[in-house]
């Protein structure tokens, strides 16, 4: 399948323990094991970190938004990507019937991270989010956060 295809079949149920920030959470799956999942179609906005890292607007919001929507709750789980170097699967998270990229794409409290997303109904969620300037859409300019994060390294490199 294409990276960010839904795979065929119904994924797995899973208890979501701890949402990190707008687009990471670690899940409970049934065989006991835990899995950091990084919602592979969507990029929130940064939230500020432990170790002294800047967030950007928004960021909380994603966070709450998402805690509010999947915390402590079963989900479907399903995994599309490998780990990457964080150690984190690429997944979609699915909740009472609705897709949590989607409602967090149309709640302005992420955007679409194209470079693993094509997916039309996305576009045109940020479209219409962006258009009623829903949560990060509010901003007079709001910093994609591929960009925000690339600049951070940037900035530790000096240069």
């Amino acid at each position: 399948a294409a990276p960010g295809a839904i795979p065929k079949g119904g994924g797995e149920r899973a208890v979501v323990t701890y949402v990190e920030d707008g687009d990471t959470a670690k899940l409970l799956r049934g065989n006991g094991s835990q899995v950091n999942c990084r919602i592979d179609k969507i990029d929130a906005p940064e939230t500020s970190k432990s170790n002294g890292k800047p967030g950007q607007p928004f960021g909380d919001q994603a966070k709450k938004t998402l805690q509010g929507m999947i915390d402590n709750k079963e989900v479907t789980l399903r995994i599309t990507r490998p780990e990457d170097k964080w150690g984190r699967v690429g997944c979609q998270i699915e909740v009472e019937g609705s897709n949590v990229d989607l409602v967090m794409v149309q709640a302005g409290a992420a955007w679409l991270y194209r470079r693993y997303a094509n997916d039309s109904n996305l576009v045109k969620a940020e479209q219409e989010a962006r258009t009623a300037k829903r949560g990060l859409w509010s901003e007079p300019s709001p910093v994609n956060p591929e960009n925000f994060r690339r600049s951070l390294e940037k900035a530790r490199e000096g240069r």
